[in-house]
């Protein structure tokens, strides 16, 4: 799980500048940089408007994992489904095709 602690440690590994609580880093390649902020909190979510951001963390409230286990299999059965009615579809497809060929 990624918390506070190991992504700053990950942003250390790659060699990015601690001020307080902001992690930064400059790319000359690009002329850009990307800070990671630590500061606070927030429940809005931040979208970057260019290449070069502030990153924010946010605290994202996860259900519970019986929760996800539910999500997850409900997934599983549509993509059941949908990998079923791909190979209708498919051999339908092709059955047109043979009768096309037969009438011209």
């Amino acid at each position: 799980m990624i918390t506070k602690n190991n992504l700053q440690k990950v942003l250390k590994k790659l060699e990015f500048s601690q001020s307080g609580s902001i992690f930064s880093k400059h790319f000359e390649k690009h002329n850009c940089e990307i800070q990671v902020d630590f500061s606070g909190e927030t429940d809005t979510p931040f979208y970057p408007t260019d290449h070069c951001s502030v990153l924010r963390l946010l605290t994202v409230q996860a259900a519970p994992i019986e929760e996800q286990r539910i999500a997850l299999q409900k997934i599983e059965t549509y993509e059941a489904a949908i990998t079923t009615a791909k190979s209708v579809l498919s051999a339908c497809a092709d059955k047109k095709k043979m009768i096309l060929e037969k009438w011209l």
